[in-house]
């Protein structure tokens, strides 16, 4: 996907998805694994294009989400 923003807006709504899964108790490994998946995805692409405020989004995300699990 060449364009970043619609690639963090299908991040975005991933992520959204599973942590309403998350804080429903209705939440696996598996669903754990994909979280991360797409966690290490927006990483990726926070790096490749050198956008270090989304990086830090993610990883609070990523804390916060823990919290819940």
């Amino acid at each position: 996907m060449k364009d970043g923003e619609a690639l963090k807006g299908h991040l975005d709504r991933a992520c959204h998805i599973l942590e309403a899964a998350c804080g429903k108790n209705d939440f696996d490994q598996r669903m754990g694994q994909l979280f991360t998946n797409i966690i290490e995805d927006g990483l990726t692409f926070a790096i490749q294009s050198q956008d270090d405020a989304y990086a830090m989004q993610l990883l609070e995300r990523l804390y916060d989400t823990s919290l819940l699990y």
